[in-house]
């Protein structure tokens, strides 16, 4: 099943490189926050504190859209945190609206202490079956799909694709270590730059790139939420 379609269509509204863009909510105020990034918030994540500047709603054809109209309207509000709202998916577009967020460097913390720890997340691409191995146990990943793994405590675990000409990695069990992403090979969103803050689709390789950016638990959101229409 395809989570995104690759259509081309017009908008009437505000444009930002391919996607329409629909202010819902805009604050009268909004408070100086020194911390940027764009962090996800998390549904366990109380919200008292929170300064909610901004609500939008984006309509793209792919994911790479979205992505860039939050960030596009993020700017523009000066926010550094978003909340999935609600997502639809239908007519060869999907809509997204999320509620934007200016956020302290304590309430951030406190946010991420939400966050799964020590879970791996493999992101299958847009194309073909990927096939790679978990202490010599291999793991089949159909496209568009996602495989989930918790690293057993204690433990060190060895990833491998593509043989002795691939690509090994490791990772040890460590307490309260933030859930790691990868994307595996070709068509699927990867990361553009190296702290992981932004997010792409069609990085043509075959072998894991990870991603540190909450904006994977936006793609990993917006996954789950199309397997369940």
């Amino acid at each position: 099943m395809k989570l995104f379609h690759s259509t081309i269509f017009c908008f009437l509204m505000a444009f930002a490189s391919g996607q329409e863009i629909k202010i819902i909510h805009k604050s009268d105020s909004i408070p100086n926050i020194k911390e940027r990034g764009l962090s996800f918030i998390h549904e366990k994540t109380d919200l008292d504190s929170y300064h909610l500047v901004g609500t939008v709603q984006v309509v793209a054809s792919n994911f790479n859209e979205v992505v860039n109209g939050l960030q596009s309207s993020a700017n523009d509000f000066s926010a550094n945190a978003f909340k999935l709202k609600n997502f639809t998916n239908k007519n060869e577009s999907i809509s997204v609206t999320m509620d934007l967020y200016a956020v302290s460097l304590k309430d951030l913390e406190q946010n991420n202490s939400h966050g799964e720890t020590n879970v791996l997340y493999f992101l299958g691409n847009d194309s073909r079956t990927q096939k790679f191995k978990i202490n010599r146990e291999k793991i089949i990943l159909e496209s568009d799909k996602f495989f989930r793994y918790e690293i057993p405590k204690g433990e060190k675990i060895k990833i491998n694709k593509g043989g002795f000409t691939g690509m090994t990695v490791y990772h040890q069990w460590v307490q309260d270590q933030p859930v790691i992403f990868y994307a595996l090979g070709s068509g699927n969103v990867s990361t553009s730059q190296s702290n992981g803050t932004t997010l792409n689709i069609g990085f043509n390789t075959g072998k894991f790139i990870e991603l540190k950016g909450d904006l994977a638990y936006l793609y990993l959101n917006l996954n789950q939420a199309t397997e369940k229409l």
